[in-house]
């Protein structure tokens, strides 16, 4: 008879082989809403690497080279900070402590754009800083209205 140890660690095992890690490297003194377009879409996580880099420009904006998965992820955000290495950035979740000298990440979301019968874009956005939530709520959702509005003048940059 196996123990009830094995199988919790199977469990484990077998769940985190379909989880997708993301790290969103942001530049020094970044504030503001965050875009990584994907072009294409995969239903498998079809990446060998322990986890997937996004290098974010200083202009916020990301045209990935890699497809966008539907799945599991498990997300890092960090900030390059005076020193030349990174600080953790920390999503905000209600009721939880952070520290408010460094930013914090809000509204990490996926949009998508149909562009025709057959184009559709994945873009994966979030807000940068260190406003509280209550702040940019109106903000955010105009951004993100505008963003679907003005969607040709990024699609440009692919």
């Amino acid at each position: 008879m196996l123990s009830r140890g094995f199988f919790i660690l199977l469990l484990f095992i077998g769940c985190s082989l379909g989880v997708r890690k993301e790290k969103y490297f942001i530049p020094e003194n970044y504030e503001g809403n965050v875009i990584v377009v994907f072009e294409s879409k995969s239903k498998k996580n079809l990446f060998s690497e322990k986890s997937i880099i996004f290098n974010i420009p200083d202009s916020g904006i990301l045209i990935a080279k890699k497809p966008f998965y539907e799945g599991n992820y498990y997300t890092e955000y960090f900030q390059k900070n005076k020193t030349g290495t990174y600080d953790t950035l920390f999503e905000e979740v209600p009721g939880m402590s952070r520290d408010t000298a460094k930013n914090r990440v809000y509204f990490p979301r996926t949009l998508t754009i149909q562009e025709g019968k057959k184009a559709k874009y994945f873009i994966y956005t979030f807000y940068v800083g260190k406003k509280k939530k209550s702040e940019i709520d109106k903000e955010r959702f105009s951004f993100e209205r505008e963003l679907t509005r003005k969607w040709h003048n990024i699609a440009r940059l692919r």
